[in-house]
């Protein structure tokens, strides 16, 4: 009986830590693939300081940096290189 409650609540503790490890790098991939469909304005909400918060500043600034480079090219009715 205790052994199976262990069982439970190491699952339980388990799926949670999975979820709050994961949900930021999801975030992060969702966000590639709509940069990736040619949604280069997006932004990602920075929640940590961790390496996965730094992922995402990084992120933010190369979306910023790839709208200053493109919007001329737009501007002017030419491809981007």
């Amino acid at each position: 009986m205790i052994a199976s409650v262990e069982v439970m609540l190491t699952f339980i503790l388990l799926s949670i830590g999975g979820y709050l490890l994961t949900r930021h790098i999801l975030t992060l991939m969702s966000a590639t693939q709509q940069v990736a469909a040619g949604n280069h304005d997006i932004q990602i909400p920075i929640s940590s300081s961790d390496e996965i918060g730094m992922l995402a500043s990084n992120f933010n600034v190369m979306t910023g940096q790839s709208m200053t480079v493109s919007l001329p090219c737009m501007c002017l009715n030419r491809p981007c290189l």
